[in-house]
């Protein structure tokens, strides 16, 4: 279910411009901390996501066993 969420997501222009803009300021960022605090850094992006991964795993998960659709904005 993971893989089709990210896919969904990937698709989508305003997902593409958030994650251009993560890896600006991730470049921006990495170039003016220590190689220790990028490391801190990417753990803790690292554990977000996969909150956040979760999340949205059973939100879905639980949205499908109501029948429910996510409405379309399009």
């Amino acid at each position: 279910m993971g893989v089709a969420i990210g896919e969904l997501f990937d698709a989508e222009p305003a997902m593409q411009r958030h994650r251009r803009k993560i890896v600006r300021l991730q470049n921006r960022l990495r170039a003016i901390v220590t190689g220790e605090a990028w490391s801190t850094y990417l753990a803790l992006e690292t554990a977000s996501s996969a909150r956040l991964n979760d999340a949205i795993d059973l939100a879905t998960a639980w949205a499908f066993r109501q029948g429910r659709r996510i409405p379309s904005r399009r």
